[in-house]
């Protein structure tokens, strides 16, 4: 099972808390950002940290912060199944459900060149009609992708990319 799939199945049991009217949206932040914390991390993501020590790290920190214990919980359980790394994207999938939830939806879209404003308010209508949903569009550029787009929908990944069509014709024609 791949680790995507994994950190979809806790966020969906975090959201389904979140749906009962369970609020962690806030105390799951404060858990990624410690995760995130490089320094914290060399310690928390050790295969020989012991589970009481990270248990004990997500206690302190997240009673300062008037966190919810279900999130504590939750760093214990993946610390001893050994999924502690995961919690970053549990913490955006639960965001992406929540935000679901709402009736909106984040775009990630790669341009090779800045786009004008015109692109951005043209997509992000486009998109809306097509998922019937508030569309947020970030854009990103990378210069490797030569031209066109790619556009990233929760798991979905819409390429039309130049590069990839060189490649595609380049495979092509090497056949």
């Amino acid at each position: 099972m791949s680790a995507s799939s994994i950190a979809r199945r806790y966020a969906r049991a975090v959201f389904d808390l979140h749906q009962e009217g369970v609020n962690l949206s806030e105390s799951l932040v404060i858990a990624k950002a410690v995760v995130e914390d490089k320094e914290a991390a060399l310690v928390l993501l050790s295969p020989t940290c012991p589970d009481a020590v990270v248990a004990g790290v997500f206690t302190k920190v997240l009673e300062k912060a008037a966190g919810k214990a279900e999130v504590v919980r939750l760093c214990c359980m993946l610390a001893k199944r050994g999924k502690l790394i995961l919690l970053p994207e549990i913490a955006e999938q639960f965001d992406n459900m929540v935000a679901g939830l709402k009736g909106e939806i984040d775009v990630e879209v790669t341009v090779a060149v800045k786009p004008k404003a015109t692109l951005k308010k043209s997509l992000s209508d486009t998109l809306s009609l097509a998922t019937g949903k508030k569309v947020n569009v970030n854009i990103q550029e990378d210069a490797g992708i030569i031209g066109g787009l790619i556009v990233s929908m929760g798991d979905r990944k819409l390429d039309y990319s130049l590069k990839s069509k060189l490649e595609g014709l380049r495979k092509t024609l090497a056949s």
